[in-house]
């Protein structure tokens, strides 16, 4: 079932809506027919994956709440690190990011399954942190669900950076594609006498 899974995830990436039972069955190495006494059909399935996908993204749920609650901390490095915390965990699980941007493109119903699951307890955590910035004049926008949608956006398709900056701007090193990304979004979202965080090792 676990090979089923990571097939399906892997359709995922290219459009769940498009992809038959057929196809995820041969990448997995099973028949159909194994994928419905397992699972019951493709709608099924695709619910299995999103649960686990739920889980996986559990870490920076949490992560983002306890950076929230810092109230010992600045605002300014608080949501700069809500901001880095959140590149970092998708860049390092990119199946996690591209499920759940693919999967709020494609279906309604499934748009209301992720956003109850995954992205409302993600804005919710992070939102009293957004909305004193706000307060305070540290963010540029005026709502903190523009923020938090503004910088999730920036982040959805990150894994097509190095392509396009090896095509527009190949003088920019790769391995510093995704660090001055995040900088780059955390510069238009926050002002300028916000202070952020210092570059991970």
């Amino acid at each position: 079932r676990g090979e089923v899974g990571r097939s399906a995830f892997a359709e995922a990436a290219y459009g769940f809506e498009g992809a038959s039972l057929r196809v995820i069955a041969e990448m997995a190495g099973v028949t159909p027919r194994s994928i419905r006494t397992w699972f019951g059909g493709k709608d099924d399935l695709w619910l299995a994956c999103a649960l686990n996908i739920a889980v996986e993204a559990d870490p920076i749920i949490e992560r983002i709440s306890h950076l929230s609650k810092q109230s010992e901390r600045s605002l300014a490095n608080r949501l700069s690190d809500i901001v880095h915390s959140t590149a970092a965990f998708f860049q390092i699980n990119p199946h996690v990011r591209d499920f759940i941007f693919r999967a709020i493109s494609e279906s309604p119903k499934r748009v209301e399954f992720i956003v109850d699951c995954i992205i409302f307890p993600a804005y919710e955590a992070g939102r009293p942190t957004i909305s004193e910035s706000i307060e305070h004049d540290i963010v540029r926008c005026t709502h903190p669900a523009f923020f938090f949608v503004a910088m999730a956006s920036a982040f959805s398709r990150s894994s097509l950076a190095p392509v396009l900056f090896s095509r527009i701007a190949p003088e920019i090193p790769p391995n510093e594609i995704n660090w001055r990304m995040t900088q780059a979004v955390r510069s238009m979202l926050l002002r300028d006498r916000a202070t952020g965080a210092g570059r991970p090792d």
